[in-house]
């Protein structure tokens, strides 16, 4: 809770919270409806609370990391659509999970990406799909390929 509001408790950001994607996130929100949203998550059996040193934490079920995982990758392939043109004329490749020391890199999210650009690229997307092959990890390399070649053919 605190985490999601953005507090500053120094007990609090010793575990690096402000870190979290969802840090502050929240910020602003009376707490009562924090907390309503938390439990209508928890729920939906998307959330669950576990303890870490006496604090309550959220973690996701399975089903609730599934669908951040789909969240993620559809966030992400907007974000690819958006530089597809801007790439082709010049624009560097700057694409949020190219970094491979972001922590919430993630191949499941990635694969899946990759699985969504797949249903949507056209032949305009072969520089950005080749530059990003060329940065990527063995495992998604080979998950481009196909793509690539098949662009290629058209």
């Amino acid at each position: 809770m605190m985490a999601l509001r953005g507090s500053r408790a120094q007990r609090i950001l010793r575990f690096k919270v402000e870190q979290a994607r969802g840090y502050g996130h929240h910020a602003g929100v009376p707490e009562a409806e924090v907390m309503a949203r938390i439990d209508a998550l928890i729920t939906e059996k998307l959330l669950c609370i576990r303890y870490h040193d006496g604090f309550p934490l959220l973690g996701y079920t399975e089903q609730g990391l599934t669908r951040a995982v789909r969240y993620t990758a559809e966030e992400w392939l907007d974000i690819v659509r958006a530089r597809v043109q801007s790439f082709a004329t010049g624009a560097a490749l700057e694409l949020p999970f190219l970094q491979s020391n972001l922590p919430q890199r993630n191949h499941d999210t990635l694969l899946l990406l990759v699985k969504l650009v797949s249903q949507v690229a056209d032949k305009t997307w072969l520089p950005l799909l080749r530059a990003w092959q060329a940065a990527e990890t063995k495992r998604l390399r080979a998950a481009l390929a196909p793509i690539i070649a098949s662009l290629e053919k058209l």
